[in-house]
């Protein structure tokens, strides 16, 4: 038999040499060989076929389930191709047996153009292996990486991760969602707080049951004057930082009350003697942060730090705590009595502003609205002489907070929304006392930034912002004069007295002129008496910010 030059190299390739007698003696252990090798291959072309069938079914199949299912994960991909290519290393084995014949090579090129025949179009790198194998495991690589891995494990481990993942988004969402449900209840509970609070069946809106009680008119001179002079008359030294002021209505009596947690009771003109009233029930007093006084005399009511509020016996029985209004949680930081004296209005730290009928000593209303610690609140001025309110309505209250914000209550009316005075742009949210003009038609609201504005309240806006020097600090206290074109401002430097007339328009005017007496001290309250004629200056912090000598100072106020 005469070989050739394909029979040389697959002799030196399968046997690694080998002669014509050896070929002679195994031929009918090859053919032996050979045939059990082709029926091997049978199956193995047939598990191939399989597999061919099986990865179209399942490319179909991802086709359908979009692009969510191209993302393979990478480590479990290079797992299974590491497990393929051990796979393929025993196939090639098998396909590699030691076969010399020319059936078996014509059987093996055959496989070899099928199955190139069928992987067709794919592009392939060829490895160095046995091309049969090499196709069947580049194409199926390429093939799982454009799809995804038939892969049960796989497949379930990536569809829990997905499940998880959308359930940990889901879950997010909620808890930011329950996140600012929280925040917004807890805010709507912090403001509606005092609505849990049985309002009592019995109170009345008193202004709406009474007539005003009459006040003392300020003397002409003061209301028609073009200026004023405001000359300091009297220093009290007290060992606490005073709060608050409040006195009768002819300023016979006057009451001052502070840290220490007693009420002083001073005779305004015989000489400044002082006498005292507090708590007698504890060892432990409350400071008194705000106060208000019956028009005569009779009674007297202090806002503590506690968040009670004492009612006092004066005339009769004097210092004798009658009863304490017990609603508040929090300081009650401003007080003030209704024109008819029959009502109080409250306002505390706890951010609410209650109304007293004092008649029952329970809650007529509650107004909610405010989100802040309440600084001050007051009255729309009834017999002023230029007043554009009629005697027979019921006047505007207006509430102030720290946080800056003014509002205007219709107090007939329990459903009404509020009117808040917008601040200007870039204010600062600080606030510590507002007031009314003489006249009724202009509120001044004291700012953080060393500015006072001024809002027309028949316009229903902003007028303008008058300005302090910088080095002023924050203005404490605003307080208005008879004429209705003055007011009174404090600041931590100095008292000023301002001058808003028409005048103030030409040129090199200068609007206000210091008033002697307070200099770096924070001012608690000032006070001017119904007639105009005097004004008394508290200094104390009232735990806000601010410090100053504990004293008071008294001032006569008199036309130019």
């Amino acid at each position: 038999m005469e070989k050739s030059l394909d029979d040389d190299f697959l002799e030196k390739e399968f046997f690694g040499g080998s002669s014509e007698e050896e070929e002679d003696d195994n031929d009918e252990n090859n053919y032996n060989e050979m045939e059990s090798q082709e029926n091997e291959n049978s199956n193995l072309k047939q598990n191939l076929a399989g597999i061919d069938l099986k990865a179209n079914n399942f490319k179909e199949n991802t086709h359908n389930q979009g692009n969510s299912r191209k993302d393979i994960n990478t480590q479990s991909l290079d797992n299974i191709g590491i497990k393929l290519e051990n796979q393929s290393t025993d196939f090639k084995h098998k396909l590699n047996s030691p076969i010399f014949t020319n059936n078996s090579e014509e059987t093996l090129n055959s496989e070899s153009a099928e199955l190139e025949k069928d992987k067709k179009g794919m592009d392939v790198e060829p490895l160095d292996v046995d091309p049969m194998v090499a196709d069947f495991i580049s194409s199926y690589k390429t093939f799982m990486q454009d799809v995804s891995l038939d892969d049960k494990s796989v497949q379930s481990k990536r569809e829990d991760l997905n499940i998880e993942n959308i359930n940990s988004e889901k879950i997010d969402r909620n808890l930011d969602d329950i996140k600012k449900q929280r925040v917004t209840v807890e805010s709507k509970i912090k403001v509606n707080e005092v609505e849990s609070k049985e309002i009592d069946k019995y109170s009345k809106i008193t202004m709406l049951e009474y007539p005003p009680r009459g006040q003392i008119k300020p003397d002409p001179e003061l209301v028609n004057c073009r200026g004023y002079e405001v000359t300091p008359y009297v220093s009290a030294l007290i060992n606490y930082q005073v709060y608050s002021i409040a006195s009768t209505r002819n300023m016979r009596w006057l009451f001052t009350g502070g840290e220490d947690g007693h009420i002083y009771k001073w005779d305004f003109f015989a000489s400044m003697n002082d006498t005292f009233k507090d708590d007698g029930k504890s060892n432990i007093l409350s400071p008194v942060y705000s106060m208000a006084v019956q028009s005569e005399g009779l009674w007297l009511l202090s806002g503590k730090k506690s968040g009670d509020i004492g009612l006092w016996s004066i005339r009769h029985d004097e210092g004798r705590c009658i009863h304490n209004l017990k609603r508040h949680r929090e300081p009650v930081s401003t007080l003030k009595l209704t024109p008819d004296e029959y009502g109080l209005v409250s306002g505390s730290w706890d951010k609410n502003v209650l109304y007293w009928d004092l008649n029952t000593g329970g809650i007529s209303r509650s107004f909610i609205g405010h989100v802040s610690q309440l600084s001050s609140c007051s009255f729309q001025p009834l017999d002023g002489s230029n007043s554009t309110l009629s005697p027979n309505r019921v006047p505007l209250l207006m509430t102030t907070s720290v946080d800056g914000q003014s509002l205007l209550w219709d107090v007939r009316d329990k459903t009404a929304l509020p009117t808040r005075l917008v601040p200007p742009l870039k204010t600062p949210p600080w606030a510590l006392s507002s007031c009314w003009n003489a006249n009724g038609n202009v509120i001044y609201v004291g700012r953080r930034n060393s500015s006072i504005d001024e809002y027309d309240i028949v316009a229903g806006k902003l007028s303008r912002s008058h300005k302090l020097p910088s080095s002023s600090g924050p203005v404490s206290q605003v307080c208005g004069l008879p004429n209705g074109s003055h007011f009174l401002s404090a600041s931590y430097d100095n008292i000023r007295l301002w001058d808003i007339s028409n005048n103030t328009n030409r040129k090199g005017y200068i609007q206000f002129q210091v008033i002697p007496g307070h200099h770096g001290a924070t001012i608690s309250q000032m006070y001017v008496d119904d007639s105009g004629k005097y004004l008394i200056t508290a200094v104390g912090s009232r735990d806000w910010d601010g410090s100053g000598a504990n004293s008071c100072l008294f001032y006569e106020i008199n036309p130019s």
